[in-house]
Protein backbone atom coordinates (compact mmCIF):
# COMPACT_ATOMS: atom_id res chain seq x y z
CA UNK A 1 0.00 0.00 0.00
CA UNK A 2 3.14 2.66 0.93
CA UNK A 3 4.97 1.85 -2.68
CA UNK A 4 1.06 2.20 -4.44
CA UNK A 5 0.99 5.66 -2.69
CA UNK A 6 4.62 6.85 -3.53
CA UNK A 7 4.16 5.85 -6.89
CA UNK A 8 1.57 7.52 -7.04
CA UNK A 9 3.11 11.10 -5.54
CA UNK A 10 5.71 10.44 -7.74
CA UNK A 11 3.39 9.95 -10.56
CA UNK A 12 1.67 13.48 -10.16
CA UNK A 13 4.89 15.38 -8.98
CA UNK A 14 5.97 14.76 -12.29
CA UNK A 15 2.50 15.22 -14.09
CA UNK A 16 2.78 18.93 -12.29
CA UNK A 17 6.35 19.24 -13.55
CA UNK A 18 5.07 18.30 -16.99
CA UNK A 19 1.99 20.91 -17.03
CA UNK A 20 4.69 24.03 -15.98
CA UNK A 21 6.76 22.63 -18.19
CA UNK A 22 3.74 23.19 -21.01
CA UNK A 23 3.03 26.62 -19.62
CA UNK A 24 6.01 28.19 -19.55
CA UNK A 25 6.87 26.79 -23.19
CA UNK A 26 3.48 28.34 -24.63
CA UNK A 27 4.34 31.66 -22.80
CA UNK A 28 7.76 31.94 -24.33
CA UNK A 29 6.27 31.10 -27.52
CA UNK A 30 4.68 34.11 -27.38
CA UNK A 31 7.47 36.01 -26.05
CA UNK A 32 9.21 35.32 -29.63
CA UNK A 33 6.72 37.55 -31.57
CA UNK A 34 7.62 40.49 -29.66
CA UNK A 35 11.59 39.81 -29.28
CA UNK A 36 13.94 41.48 -31.24
CA UNK A 37 16.53 38.45 -30.84
CA UNK A 38 14.49 35.04 -30.97
CA UNK A 39 17.71 33.33 -30.05
CA UNK A 40 17.43 34.91 -26.52
CA UNK A 41 13.65 32.82 -26.43
CA UNK A 42 15.88 29.77 -27.39
CA UNK A 43 18.42 30.33 -24.89
CA UNK A 44 15.68 30.77 -22.49
CA UNK A 45 13.52 27.00 -23.65
CA UNK A 46 16.90 25.50 -22.68
CA UNK A 47 17.56 26.84 -19.78
CA UNK A 48 13.81 26.14 -18.49
CA UNK A 49 14.15 22.38 -20.20
CA UNK A 50 17.06 22.06 -18.03
CA UNK A 51 16.52 23.09 -15.01
CA UNK A 52 13.02 21.76 -14.62
CA UNK A 53 14.94 18.31 -15.22
CA UNK A 54 17.01 19.30 -12.68
CA UNK A 55 13.95 19.81 -10.48
CA UNK A 56 12.70 16.33 -10.81
CA UNK A 57 15.86 15.05 -10.29
CA UNK A 58 16.17 16.60 -7.20
CA UNK A 59 12.44 16.05 -6.15
CA UNK A 60 12.25 12.28 -6.54
CA UNK A 61 15.95 11.40 -5.86
CA UNK A 62 17.99 14.09 -3.79
CA UNK A 63 21.27 12.37 -4.13
CA UNK A 64 22.57 13.77 -7.71
CA UNK A 65 22.09 17.01 -7.03
CA UNK A 66 23.84 16.72 -3.18
CA UNK A 67 27.03 14.91 -5.40
CA UNK A 68 27.22 17.92 -7.31
CA UNK A 69 26.81 20.24 -4.51
CA UNK A 70 29.62 18.62 -3.23
CA UNK A 71 32.02 18.78 -6.44
CA UNK A 72 30.94 22.25 -7.45
CA UNK A 73 31.77 23.16 -3.57
CA UNK A 74 35.35 21.63 -3.42
CA UNK A 75 36.57 22.72 -7.02
CA UNK A 76 35.30 26.75 -6.04
CA UNK A 77 33.54 26.62 -9.38
CA UNK A 78 31.16 29.43 -8.33
CA UNK A 79 34.34 31.90 -7.41
CA UNK A 80 36.11 30.39 -10.44
CA UNK A 81 32.59 31.43 -12.22
CA UNK A 82 32.14 34.86 -10.97
CA UNK A 83 35.96 35.66 -11.52
CA UNK A 84 37.22 34.19 -14.52
CA UNK A 85 33.94 33.94 -16.86
CA UNK A 86 31.68 36.58 -15.56
CA UNK A 87 29.03 34.63 -14.21
CA UNK A 88 26.16 35.55 -11.78
CA UNK A 89 26.27 33.57 -8.37
CA UNK A 90 25.47 30.27 -8.40
CA UNK A 91 25.68 29.20 -4.98
CA UNK A 92 22.89 31.00 -3.93
CA UNK A 93 19.96 30.25 -5.99
CA UNK A 94 21.53 26.12 -5.75
CA UNK A 95 20.99 26.70 -1.37
CA UNK A 96 17.71 28.16 -2.28
CA UNK A 97 16.94 25.28 -4.40
CA UNK A 98 18.12 22.92 -2.10
CA UNK A 99 15.85 24.59 0.86
CA UNK A 100 12.81 24.20 -1.24
CA UNK A 101 13.60 20.48 -2.31
CA UNK A 102 13.89 19.62 1.78
CA UNK A 103 10.43 21.48 2.12
CA UNK A 104 8.65 19.75 -0.27
CA UNK A 105 10.25 16.03 0.52
CA UNK A 106 8.90 17.04 4.30
CA UNK A 107 5.14 18.06 3.02
CA UNK A 108 5.17 15.83 -0.05
CA UNK A 109 6.90 12.35 1.08
CA UNK A 110 6.89 12.88 5.28
CA UNK A 111 10.14 12.78 4.96
CA UNK A 112 11.84 14.74 8.14
CA UNK A 113 15.41 15.95 8.09
CA UNK A 114 17.16 13.86 10.33
CA UNK A 115 20.61 13.95 11.64
CA UNK A 116 20.68 17.61 11.30
CA UNK A 117 20.93 18.11 15.34
CA UNK A 118 24.89 17.90 16.47
CA UNK A 119 25.90 20.41 13.23
CA UNK A 120 23.07 22.69 14.16
CA UNK A 121 24.41 23.29 17.19
CA UNK A 122 27.76 23.87 16.64
CA UNK A 123 26.58 26.28 13.80
CA UNK A 124 24.62 28.12 16.45
CA UNK A 125 27.51 28.68 18.67
CA UNK A 126 29.53 29.62 16.01
CA UNK A 127 27.10 32.08 14.76
CA UNK A 128 26.14 33.17 17.96
CA UNK A 129 29.88 34.43 18.73
CA UNK A 130 30.58 35.63 15.32
CA UNK A 131 27.44 38.24 15.46
CA UNK A 132 27.59 38.96 19.14
CA UNK A 133 30.84 40.42 19.07
CA UNK A 134 28.99 43.26 17.20
CA UNK A 135 28.49 44.51 20.58
CA UNK A 136 31.78 45.24 20.86
CA UNK A 137 33.62 44.84 18.07
CA UNK A 138 35.91 48.34 17.08
CA UNK A 139 34.05 48.44 13.59
CA UNK A 140 30.44 46.36 13.48
CA UNK A 141 29.67 47.08 10.13
CA UNK A 142 32.50 44.62 9.27
CA UNK A 143 31.26 41.65 10.71
CA UNK A 144 28.10 40.38 8.32
CA UNK A 145 29.07 41.24 5.10
CA UNK A 146 32.26 38.79 5.64
CA UNK A 147 29.89 36.32 8.01
CA UNK A 148 27.58 36.03 4.70
CA UNK A 149 30.47 33.22 3.33
CA UNK A 150 30.56 31.15 6.93
CA UNK A 151 26.44 31.41 6.45
CA UNK A 152 26.87 30.10 2.73
CA UNK A 153 29.39 27.03 4.32
CA UNK A 154 27.55 26.50 7.14
CA UNK A 155 24.08 25.85 4.78
CA UNK A 156 26.02 23.56 2.67
CA UNK A 157 27.39 21.54 5.72
CA UNK A 158 23.98 21.27 7.12
CA UNK A 159 22.71 19.84 3.10
CA UNK A 160 25.52 17.24 3.36
CA UNK A 161 24.76 15.87 6.41
CA UNK A 162 21.05 15.81 6.14
CA UNK A 163 20.78 14.30 2.90
CA UNK A 164 24.13 11.60 3.14
CA UNK A 165 22.28 8.92 4.87
CA UNK A 166 23.39 5.71 3.58
CA UNK A 167 26.65 4.18 3.23
CA UNK A 168 25.91 4.04 -1.05
CA UNK A 169 25.74 8.07 -0.63
CA UNK A 170 28.92 8.17 1.60
CA UNK A 171 30.63 5.90 -0.89
CA UNK A 172 29.16 8.38 -3.74
CA UNK A 173 30.33 11.77 -2.09
CA UNK A 174 33.83 10.40 -1.45
CA UNK A 175 33.65 9.43 -5.17
CA UNK A 176 32.44 12.77 -5.71
CA UNK A 177 35.53 14.56 -4.08
CA UNK A 178 37.93 11.73 -5.42
CA UNK A 179 36.76 13.50 -8.64
CA UNK A 180 37.85 17.24 -8.09
CA UNK A 181 41.33 15.65 -7.19
CA UNK A 182 41.83 14.22 -10.51
CA UNK A 183 41.06 17.44 -11.67
CA UNK A 184 42.51 19.87 -10.00
CA UNK A 185 45.73 17.69 -9.34
CA UNK A 186 46.27 16.59 -13.19
CA UNK A 187 46.02 20.31 -13.91
CA UNK A 188 48.21 21.52 -11.56
CA UNK A 189 50.88 18.51 -12.69
CA UNK A 190 50.27 19.45 -16.47
CA UNK A 191 51.06 22.70 -15.64
CA UNK A 192 53.98 22.58 -13.67
CA UNK A 193 55.13 19.42 -17.09
CA UNK A 194 54.86 22.08 -19.93
CA UNK A 195 55.75 25.12 -17.82
CA UNK A 196 52.24 26.76 -19.09
CA UNK A 197 51.62 28.87 -15.97
CA UNK A 198 50.22 31.65 -17.76
CA UNK A 199 47.03 29.50 -18.87
CA UNK A 200 44.94 29.65 -15.53
CA UNK A 201 42.81 26.62 -17.53
CA UNK A 202 39.36 28.31 -17.05
CA UNK A 203 40.21 29.36 -13.45
CA UNK A 204 40.84 26.18 -12.66
CA UNK A 205 44.38 25.50 -11.65
CA UNK A 206 46.29 29.34 -11.27
CA UNK A 207 50.20 29.68 -10.71
CA UNK A 208 51.05 32.23 -8.70
CA UNK A 209 54.20 33.57 -9.06
CA UNK A 210 56.00 33.80 -5.48
CA UNK A 211 59.27 33.14 -3.93
CA UNK A 212 60.45 29.40 -3.76
CA UNK A 213 64.23 29.24 -3.18
CA UNK A 214 64.69 32.91 -3.01
CA UNK A 215 63.91 34.94 -5.90
CA UNK A 216 61.46 37.07 -5.33
CA UNK A 217 59.31 39.58 -7.66
CA UNK A 218 58.59 39.83 -11.33
CA UNK A 219 60.94 37.67 -12.99
CA UNK A 220 62.22 35.19 -10.73
CA UNK A 221 60.74 32.18 -12.98
CA UNK A 222 59.36 30.42 -10.04
CA UNK A 223 55.42 29.93 -9.63
CA UNK A 224 53.39 27.70 -6.79
CA UNK A 225 50.68 26.46 -8.21
CA UNK A 226 46.94 28.01 -6.34
CA UNK A 227 44.34 25.67 -7.86
CA UNK A 228 41.05 27.62 -8.42
CA UNK A 229 41.43 30.75 -6.96
CA UNK A 230 42.83 30.30 -4.10
CA UNK A 231 46.74 31.20 -2.23
CA UNK A 232 48.96 28.30 -2.78
CA UNK A 233 48.82 27.34 0.60
CA UNK A 234 45.36 27.25 1.18
CA UNK A 235 44.65 25.00 -1.90
CA UNK A 236 47.37 22.50 0.08
CA UNK A 237 45.55 22.68 2.62
CA UNK A 238 42.52 21.52 1.02
CA UNK A 239 44.27 18.95 -0.93
CA UNK A 240 45.79 17.74 2.39
CA UNK A 241 42.27 17.08 3.83
CA UNK A 242 41.34 14.88 0.38
CA UNK A 243 44.73 13.10 0.86
CA UNK A 244 43.36 10.14 3.66
CA UNK A 245 40.63 10.09 1.54
CA UNK A 246 42.20 9.15 -1.38
CA UNK A 247 44.48 6.58 0.35
CA UNK A 248 41.34 5.49 2.10
CA UNK A 249 39.34 5.23 -1.68
CA UNK A 250 42.96 3.47 -3.24
CA UNK A 251 43.14 0.68 -0.23
CA UNK A 252 39.15 -0.32 -0.68
CA UNK A 253 38.33 -0.79 -4.24
CA UNK A 254 38.38 -3.67 -5.45
CA UNK A 255 36.86 -3.39 -9.13
CA UNK A 256 40.34 -2.59 -11.67
CA UNK A 257 38.63 0.19 -12.85
CA UNK A 258 37.75 2.05 -9.89
CA UNK A 259 41.45 1.08 -8.78
CA UNK A 260 42.85 2.88 -11.17
CA UNK A 261 40.48 6.40 -10.47
CA UNK A 262 41.52 5.72 -7.46
CA UNK A 263 45.20 5.44 -8.00
CA UNK A 264 44.81 8.58 -10.34
CA UNK A 265 43.74 10.91 -7.47
CA UNK A 266 45.90 9.72 -4.95
CA UNK A 267 48.52 10.26 -7.16
CA UNK A 268 47.16 13.90 -8.76
CA UNK A 269 46.79 14.90 -4.52
CA UNK A 270 50.35 14.44 -3.91
CA UNK A 271 51.54 15.90 -6.69
CA UNK A 272 49.32 19.12 -6.75
CA UNK A 273 50.34 19.18 -2.93
CA UNK A 274 54.19 19.11 -3.92
CA UNK A 275 53.56 21.92 -6.37
CA UNK A 276 52.04 24.39 -3.88
CA UNK A 277 55.61 24.17 -2.48
CA UNK A 278 54.13 25.00 0.64
CA UNK A 279 56.08 24.00 3.89
CA UNK A 280 53.43 23.36 6.13
CA UNK A 281 51.86 21.74 3.92
CA UNK A 282 54.87 19.10 3.40
CA UNK A 283 54.48 18.48 7.40
CA UNK A 284 50.61 18.33 6.95
CA UNK A 285 50.89 15.32 4.34
CA UNK A 286 53.87 13.92 6.16
CA UNK A 287 51.62 13.28 9.88
CA UNK A 288 48.74 12.60 7.91
CA UNK A 289 50.06 9.53 5.83
CA UNK A 290 51.67 8.44 9.24
CA UNK A 291 48.39 8.71 10.75
CA UNK A 292 46.90 6.58 7.94
CA UNK A 293 49.52 4.03 8.03
CA UNK A 294 49.14 3.80 12.14
CA UNK A 295 45.23 3.35 12.51
CA UNK A 296 44.13 2.52 8.42
CA UNK A 297 47.20 0.10 7.72
CA UNK A 298 46.18 -0.83 3.87
CA UNK A 299 46.98 -5.15 3.29
CA UNK A 300 50.62 -6.05 1.98
CA UNK A 301 49.35 -6.00 -1.73
CA UNK A 302 48.12 -2.22 -1.77
CA UNK A 303 51.96 -1.46 0.32
CA UNK A 304 53.25 -3.39 -2.81
CA UNK A 305 51.95 -1.10 -5.19
CA UNK A 306 52.04 1.87 -2.86
CA UNK A 307 56.31 1.33 -2.64
CA UNK A 308 56.01 0.36 -6.75
CA UNK A 309 54.45 3.80 -7.43
CA UNK A 310 57.10 5.68 -5.07
CA UNK A 311 59.78 4.08 -6.60
CA UNK A 312 58.43 5.69 -9.97
CA UNK A 313 57.33 9.15 -9.21
CA UNK A 314 59.45 10.21 -6.16
CA UNK A 315 62.66 10.85 -8.71
CA UNK A 316 59.97 13.20 -10.62
CA UNK A 317 59.60 15.47 -7.71
CA UNK A 318 61.27 19.04 -8.69
CA UNK A 319 64.67 19.68 -6.98
CA UNK A 320 63.36 22.96 -5.63
CA UNK A 321 60.66 21.48 -3.26
CA UNK A 322 62.94 19.95 -1.81
CA UNK A 323 65.74 23.69 -1.56
CA UNK A 324 62.20 24.72 -0.29
CA UNK A 325 61.91 22.31 2.53
CA UNK A 326 65.32 22.70 3.53
CA UNK A 327 64.48 26.32 4.86
CA UNK A 328 62.57 24.81 7.74
CA UNK A 329 66.03 24.59 9.27
CA UNK A 330 66.10 28.49 9.33
CA UNK A 331 63.56 28.54 11.78
CA UNK A 332 65.70 27.12 14.13
CA UNK A 333 69.05 27.42 12.81
CA UNK A 334 69.41 31.36 13.61
CA UNK A 335 67.72 34.53 13.94
CA UNK A 336 69.70 35.65 10.81
CA UNK A 337 68.10 33.06 9.29
CA UNK A 338 64.34 34.06 9.70
CA UNK A 339 64.67 37.34 8.76
CA UNK A 340 66.57 35.75 5.46
CA UNK A 341 62.91 34.55 4.39
CA UNK A 342 60.38 37.37 4.08
CA UNK A 343 57.71 34.94 4.07
CA UNK A 344 58.49 34.14 7.73
CA UNK A 345 59.88 36.77 9.01
CA UNK A 346 56.23 38.18 8.05
CA UNK A 347 54.40 35.05 9.83
CA UNK A 348 56.29 35.51 12.50
CA UNK A 349 55.33 39.11 13.16
CA UNK A 350 51.88 38.60 12.60
CA UNK A 351 51.68 35.60 15.08
CA UNK A 352 53.03 37.87 17.52
CA UNK A 353 50.14 40.59 17.13
CA UNK A 354 47.48 37.71 17.21
CA UNK A 355 49.22 36.51 20.42
CA UNK A 356 48.56 40.32 21.79
CA UNK A 357 45.10 40.53 20.89
CA UNK A 358 44.54 37.33 22.94
CA UNK A 359 46.34 38.29 25.86
CA UNK A 360 44.37 41.70 26.05
CA UNK A 361 40.83 39.82 25.54
CA UNK A 362 41.63 36.44 26.21
CA UNK A 363 37.44 35.82 27.15
CA UNK A 364 35.62 37.32 23.77
CA UNK A 365 38.67 37.98 21.21
CA UNK A 366 38.92 41.82 19.38
CA UNK A 367 36.06 40.74 17.17
CA UNK A 368 34.71 38.64 14.27
CA UNK A 369 37.44 39.00 11.40
CA UNK A 370 38.80 42.31 12.83
CA UNK A 371 42.33 40.75 13.06
CA UNK A 372 43.79 42.97 10.09
CA UNK A 373 41.66 46.08 11.31
CA UNK A 374 43.37 46.01 14.87
CA UNK A 375 47.12 44.66 13.32
CA UNK A 376 48.70 47.95 12.57
CA UNK A 377 48.44 49.16 15.94
CA UNK A 378 49.86 45.94 17.61
CA UNK A 379 52.48 45.44 14.83
CA UNK A 380 54.08 48.85 16.06
CA UNK A 381 54.12 47.31 19.59
CA UNK A 382 56.84 44.80 18.68
CA UNK A 383 58.65 47.30 16.37
CA UNK A 384 57.56 46.35 13.25
CA UNK A 385 56.08 49.32 11.12
CA UNK A 386 54.96 48.03 7.49
CA UNK A 387 51.75 48.40 5.54
CA UNK A 388 50.27 45.18 5.30
CA UNK A 389 46.70 46.78 6.91
CA UNK A 390 43.72 44.65 5.67
CA UNK A 391 46.38 42.45 4.13
CA UNK A 392 47.63 40.76 6.87
CA UNK A 393 46.09 37.63 8.39
CA UNK A 394 46.92 35.49 11.55
CA UNK A 395 48.08 32.74 9.88
CA UNK A 396 47.09 30.07 12.45
CA UNK A 397 43.53 28.98 12.72
CA UNK A 398 44.10 28.69 16.65
CA UNK A 399 46.01 32.54 16.86
CA UNK A 400 42.64 33.69 14.59
CA UNK A 401 39.98 32.04 16.82
CA UNK A 402 41.76 32.91 19.66
CA UNK A 403 42.62 36.53 19.29
CA UNK A 404 39.41 37.20 17.42
CA UNK A 405 36.83 35.20 19.72
CA UNK A 406 38.72 34.73 22.67
CA UNK A 407 38.66 31.81 24.33
CA UNK A 408 35.10 30.80 23.54
CA UNK A 409 36.19 30.43 20.16
CA UNK A 410 38.88 27.96 20.38
CA UNK A 411 36.43 26.02 23.19
CA UNK A 412 33.85 25.73 20.25
CA UNK A 413 36.64 24.76 17.94
CA UNK A 414 37.66 21.85 20.19
CA UNK A 415 34.20 20.87 21.64
CA UNK A 416 33.43 20.31 17.55
CA UNK A 417 37.07 18.30 17.19
CA UNK A 418 36.34 16.25 20.20
CA UNK A 419 32.42 15.66 19.64
CA UNK A 420 33.39 14.62 15.98
CA UNK A 421 36.34 12.61 16.42
CA UNK A 422 34.25 10.57 19.26
CA UNK A 423 31.43 10.32 17.14
CA UNK A 424 33.45 8.57 14.16
CA UNK A 425 35.05 6.26 16.05
CA UNK A 426 32.02 4.98 17.26
CA UNK A 427 30.38 4.65 13.63
CA UNK A 428 33.86 3.14 12.62
CA UNK A 429 32.24 0.27 15.68
CA UNK A 430 29.27 0.62 14.30
CA UNK A 431 30.21 -0.07 10.81
CA UNK A 432 31.67 -3.12 11.66
CA UNK A 433 29.35 -4.95 13.58
CA UNK A 434 26.81 -3.70 9.98
CA UNK A 435 29.63 -5.71 8.34
CA UNK A 436 30.91 -2.69 6.41
CA UNK A 437 34.42 -2.65 7.07
CA UNK A 438 35.12 -0.21 4.08
CA UNK A 439 32.75 2.44 5.24
CA UNK A 440 34.46 2.12 8.94
CA UNK A 441 37.85 2.40 7.18
CA UNK A 442 36.15 5.82 5.50
CA UNK A 443 35.25 7.26 9.00
CA UNK A 444 38.70 6.63 9.76
CA UNK A 445 40.11 8.47 7.00
CA UNK A 446 37.09 11.16 7.91
CA UNK A 447 38.47 11.53 11.31
CA UNK A 448 41.94 12.07 10.41
CA UNK A 449 41.05 14.63 7.52
CA UNK A 450 39.50 16.70 10.47
CA UNK A 451 42.89 15.70 11.98
CA UNK A 452 44.64 18.08 9.16
CA UNK A 453 42.76 20.87 9.90
CA UNK A 454 44.25 21.22 13.60
CA UNK A 455 47.72 20.10 11.97
CA UNK A 456 47.83 22.92 8.97
CA UNK A 457 46.03 25.37 10.92
CA UNK A 458 49.14 26.12 13.29
CA UNK A 459 50.73 27.17 9.34
CA UNK A 460 47.04 28.51 8.38
CA UNK A 461 44.33 30.15 9.37
CA UNK A 462 40.59 29.85 7.48
CA UNK A 463 40.61 31.72 4.42
CA UNK A 464 38.06 29.85 2.51
CA UNK A 465 35.33 28.57 4.76
CA UNK A 466 33.24 26.67 2.47
CA UNK A 467 35.80 23.85 2.20
CA UNK A 468 36.21 23.35 6.33
CA UNK A 469 32.27 23.23 6.44
CA UNK A 470 31.99 20.80 3.65
CA UNK A 471 34.36 18.35 5.29
CA UNK A 472 32.82 18.75 8.77
CA UNK A 473 29.33 18.62 7.03
CA UNK A 474 30.85 14.85 6.11
CA UNK A 475 31.89 13.99 9.33
CA UNK A 476 28.44 15.05 10.82
CA UNK A 477 26.63 12.57 8.79
CA UNK A 478 28.50 9.35 9.16
CA UNK A 479 27.46 8.47 12.50
CA UNK A 480 23.96 8.86 11.74
CA UNK A 481 24.91 6.97 8.51
CA UNK A 482 26.74 4.19 10.73
CA UNK A 483 23.59 3.90 12.77
CA UNK A 484 21.15 3.74 10.13
CA UNK A 485 23.24 1.01 8.66
CA UNK A 486 23.55 -0.89 11.80
CA UNK A 487 19.47 -0.53 12.26
CA UNK A 488 18.53 -2.05 8.81
CA UNK A 489 21.31 -5.36 9.69
CA UNK A 490 19.75 -5.70 13.14
CA UNK A 491 16.24 -5.60 11.36
CA UNK A 492 16.83 -8.31 8.84
CA UNK A 493 18.53 -10.13 11.56
CA UNK A 494 15.17 -10.28 13.42
CA UNK A 495 13.14 -10.85 10.52
CA UNK A 496 15.26 -13.82 9.47
CA UNK A 497 15.03 -15.07 13.51
CA UNK A 498 10.93 -14.82 13.00
CA UNK A 499 10.96 -16.60 10.08
CA UNK A 500 13.12 -19.31 10.97
CA UNK A 501 10.15 -19.67 14.48
CA UNK A 502 7.68 -20.08 12.21
CA UNK A 503 9.00 -22.76 9.91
Amino acid sequence: MLSKMTLSKVNIATILLGLLAVALGNTLGLAIVNMSNPMYAVYGIVAIIVGLYAVNIALLDPEKPLLFLVFMTYLNLNDVLQKFHGTPSILLPYLAFYIFVIIFRWWWYGERPKGWGPITFFVVWYLAMTMGSMLYAADPNRIMPNLDHYQKAMAIAIFVTIFTHTAATLRRVIWALMVVCIILGTLAIHQEVTQNYRDNYGGLSVAQERSITGNMGKGGGEFRIAGPNFAPNDFSVFLIALLPLAMNTFWTERKPINSFFASWALIACLGAIILTYSRSAFLGMVLVIFLMFVFRPPSPKIMMMILFLSILCLPLVPTKYMERMSSFGKIVSSDAGVTQDASLKGRLSENQAGMLMFKDHPFLGVGFYHFSYHYQSYARQIGIFDDLGENSAPHNLFLQLGSELGLMGLTWFGCMNIYLLWSLWQARQDFFKAGLPDSAGTAIALAVAGISFSLTGIFCHISYSRMYWLIWGVMFSVPNVARRELQIVFKLSEAQKAKALTK
